[in-house]
């Protein structure tokens, strides 16, 4: 080595803190794009092709800005084509971990295969990098530090995938930033301990042109800040294009199996009945239902019982043409439209589908037999898709009650409702004027303390004619005949009224709860409902302590776009509810996403209190893993004392059930009443 000579290395504080900043905001940027994966459906390519470049070109930003800060006793230059090329690695590193987030079960081995690939295109983007240097010498790579950079990269790559995997789903922008600055240090440690292990040589002929003082190569840093601008507002352009496209999309695709939804009928119901109109074709609707789709997914797993769903979702596409189109209905329904010639051709079109249907599944080497029942009605005499609707459940409930696995065209003879449709004539009127619903409210009992300061708010409805209409009959009339989001509004302004004027005087109730239909989470605009009577009403969510109610069933068909709409309320500043816990069908599976704040457990796990051993032992299991999840827990359904003590027993928050109080008008509710009332040991 006599020969060379070892050069003087120099190094730009201020460049490089500016070079990690850098690597921060970029890992930032491409993991804020990520979460979007979250809850987008066919446009997950475009948005993880676009995080991975960002990636990329932070990482790749990273390296030069501190290339920048180094400097030689000599003019060096780059070679620009290796520069630009040496991005490859790190941004396929970067799709790699993405797609394994995102587009897999995320198994150990995944993540660490992921972490191994991400870390390797961290380093060979670094080597590569440095490859592209000119300067009349050559580099050395001392080994240790070679290696320990590339342990760094690797190591690093998956703790940070792992970190992801337990968050994606999570609204915490901290949570975010602490996996940016992660991504951030790794990066530039791998960069540093390569660059701290590298020798520049020089042949010792150059002795003569070397000069006493760094000579600093600004060509790289202007490049480099050129390329972060131009990147930075180019990935600004396409994600704002990607977030209305991705959110469009959402509102109107099922996240499953990527078909139309509800929504999406709602504008697309006029243009298809116009176009059968247009080509003498009679609007054909069958509502499929496919049968023992509970017993599937609790006998084999939920992941077997969406790929029933996908399987059978390419199935039914292949059964409509141009006149046609498949949606994903509810759960296990899907609704398909079709144009026919003539009425008579109603066998003809359900023989091939159910025949699609029963063709085997084949699911992890298993052939599972299925069948289907299948409502169907035309669209004559300009029918809305209202009664169109209602039409369908009636055949299909026809269809259920004689056994399943048939084909039952509606009859107007055989399937009317006149109950049914009689609410809801009846429920349009009463809309109308608001004058026959009142509020009831049912107080919830702090049981460690014996407090008294949140209640439930309950609808009740009192026909001048009929008398009491149960909420069990008229809500799903109003679910079904679309008349539900002016109910919910009505409520909704009602109650953050009543709880106003509790505010001012004082008032033991302190916060209030309200159900959420299971249709609010199928309806365009529902949050945007909530937020204006929040704003006509001049309520804070956060002063007043508003919560909503929701089940598990009414959020599973598109879990993606209801946790996005629950983060929504939750920056409204009302809290989550997760209302009848374990009559779901996947309650823990989701319970760890859901950003809920209380778990009210159902009534069926109470009102068989005092139990045996195993009963007892499942409720304080769930009661302990939410308090573990940090959240409250509420026991509904109570009625005995015995059920009370026992709660309380196992530490839960709170309880609410006739044993208390029976849900009562806001003017009947008495604290001293109510604990009065209360017979305890």
């Amino acid at each position: 080595m006599g020969e060379w000579i070892t050069l003087t290395e120099y190094h730009d504080t201020r460049l490089i803190v500016a070079s990690l900043v850098i690597a921060i905001v970029g890992a930032y940027a491409a993991l804020d794009l990520n979460q979007k994966l979250a809850r987008s459906t066919s446009t997950t390519w475009p948005i993880l092709l676009l995080a991975s470049f960002t990636l990329g070109m932070s990482v790749w930003s990273m390296h030069f800005v501190g290339m920048a800060a180094f400097s030689l006793p000599i003019s060096i230059s780059y070679n620009w084509w290796i520069v630009g090329i040496s991005v490859i690695p790190v941004v396929f590193g970067g799709f790699i971990a993405f797609y394994t987030l995102y587009f897999t079960k995320k198994k150990v081995w995944q993540i660490v295969t992921a972490g191994v690939l991400m870390g390797l295109g961290i380093t060979a983007m670094h080597y590569s990098g440095m490859q592209g240097i000119n300067f009349p010498g050559t580099i050395h790579h001392n080994i240790f530090p070679f290696v320990i950079s590339i342990v760094i990269a690797v190591t690093s790559s998956f703790i940070v995938l792992y970190f992801l995997k337990h968050h994606q789903h999570t609204p915490n922008r901290w949570l975010l930033l602490i996996a940016a600055v992660m991504i951030g240090l790794s990066v530039s440690s791998v960069h540093y301990t390569g660059m701290a292990g590298a020798e520049f040589l020089l042949p010792v002929e150059y002795f003569r042109t070397l000069s006493n003082e760094p000579i600093t190569s600004h060509g790289i840093l202007g490049t480099v800040i050129a390329v972060v601008i131009i990147t930075s507002l180019s990935v600004l352009l396409l994600a704002t294009q990607s977030e209305r496209h991705m959110l469009k999309h959402m509102a109107f695709h099922d996240s499953l199996t990527h078909l139309h939804n509800r929504r999406w009928l709602d504008q697309y119901f006029e243009n298809f009945i116009n176009k059968c109109k247009s080509s003498n074709k009679i609007p054909l609707f069958l509502l499929i239902d496919i049968d023992r789709y509970k017993w599937l997914n609790e006998t084999f797993g939920f992941e077997l019982g969406d790929e029933i769903l996908l399987e059978l979702a390419d199935r039914l596409k292949k059964q409509v043409d141009g006149h046609g189109a498949v949606i994903r209905y509810d759960g296990n329904q899907f609704l398909m439209m079709k144009g026919i010639d003539s009425s008579q051709q109603l066998e003809s079109v359900a023989t091939p589908i159910m025949k699609a249907i029963k063709s085997p599944v084949k699911i992890n080497n298993n052939k599972l037999a299925l069948t289907a029942t299948i409502g169907s009605t035309t669209a004559s005499n300009n029918k809305g898709f209202i009664e169109i609707s209602r039409e369908l459940e009636l055949a299909l409930k026809a269809g259920k009650k004689a056994g399943r696995d048939r084909f039952v065209p509606f009859d107007e003879s055989l399937h009317s409702n006149t109950r049914e449709q009689l609410l809801y004539e009846e429920l349009k009127n009463a809309l109308s004027t608001k004058k026959e619903f009142t509020l009831v409210y049912q107080p919830k009992v702090e049981l460690n303390h014996f407090l008294i300061d949140q209640a439930e708010v309950l609808m009740r409805w009192n026909h001048p004619t009929i008398g009491n209409i149960s909420p069990s009959e008229f809500i799903p009339v109003a679910e079904r005949s679309g008349l539900i989001q002016e109910l919910t509004a009505w409520l909704l302004e009602a109650a953050c009224i009543q709880l106003k004027e509790w505010k001012k005087e004082n008032f033991f109730i302190q916060k209030i709860a309200i159900n959420l239909s299971a249709s609010h989470f199928q309806y365009e605009g529902a949050n945007t409902m909530i937020r204006n009577i929040l704003n006509r009403v001049n309520v804070d969510p956060h002063e007043l302590k508003l919560e909503f109610e929701v089940t598990e069933t009414s959020i599973i068909e598109n879990i993606q776009r209801s946790i996005y709409m629950l983060e929504e309320l939750k920056e409204m500043g009302i809290t989550i509810a997760l209302d009848d816990f374990g009559t779901g069908l996947s309650s823990l599976t989701y319970l760890k996403n859901l950003p809920i704040d209380t778990l009210k457990i159902d009534q069926s796990f109470i009102s068989g209190l005092p139990g045996t051993e195993k009963d007892e032992a499942i409720l304080e299991t769930i009661i302990q893993l939410a308090k573990r999840l940090g959240m409250n827990v509420v026991a509904e359904g109570i009625q005995t004392v015995g059920q009370h003590s026992l709660l309380k027993k196992m530490g839960c928050h709170y309880g609410q059930g006739y044993f208390y109080s029976e849900p009562v008008r806001a003017s009947e509710l008495n604290k001293m009443k109510i604990l009065s009332s209360i017979q305890l040991p």
